[in-house]
C-alpha cells in the first residue's frame, strides 16, 4: 500500500483547521462571557448609583422618606432582585457560568441582602 503525499497533506490540513475552529470557538465564548458580564456589572452600577447611600447603613428606615423617593428606592431595589434572580438562574438552571462566577456574584448578593434595607 502506497501512501499518497496530497492525503496526507489533504489529512493534516483538516486537522489544523479544525483545531483552528475548536480554538476560535474558544475565544468567542470567552468574549461574549466578558460582554455579558460587563453588562451585568453595569447594570448592577446603574441600580446602586440610583440608591441613596443610606442604605447600606443599620440606621436606614424607609418609611422616613416621602411617597416618591420611597417608590424610586422600591423600584430600584425590585430591579435588583430580578438581577440576582437572572444571576441566580444563568448559574443554577441554565448552567451557562462557571461556579467561580457564581460564588463571586452569591457573596455579593448575601452581602446586600445581610443589609436591614433589605431584609
Amino acid at each position: 500500500m502506497k501512501i499518497n503525499p496530497s492525503e496526507v497533506i489533504a489529512t493534516i490540513a483538516l486537522v489544523i483547521s479544525l483545531f483552528s475552529i475548536l480554538s476560535q470557538n474558544k475565544g468567542v465564548k470567552k468574549q461574549l462571557l466578558v460582554a455579558n458580564i460587563g453588562e451585568y456589572t453595569r447594570r448592577y452600577q446603574e441600580i446602586i448609583i440610583n440608591l441613596p447611600e443610606s442604605i447600606l447603613y443599620s440606621h436606614f428606615n424607609i418609611n422616613h422618606l416621602d411617597r416618591a423617593e420611597k417608590i424610586k428606592i422600591l423600584r430600584y431595589m425590585e430591579l435588583y432582585f430580578d438581577l440576582c434572580f437572572e444571576e441566580y438562574s444563568l448559574y443554577h438552571d441554565l448552567k451557562l457560568i462557571d461556579k467561580k462566577l457564581w460564588k463571586i456574584w452569591e457573596s455579593g448578593i448575601k452581602a446586600t441582602l445581610s443589609r436591614p434595607a433589605f431584609s
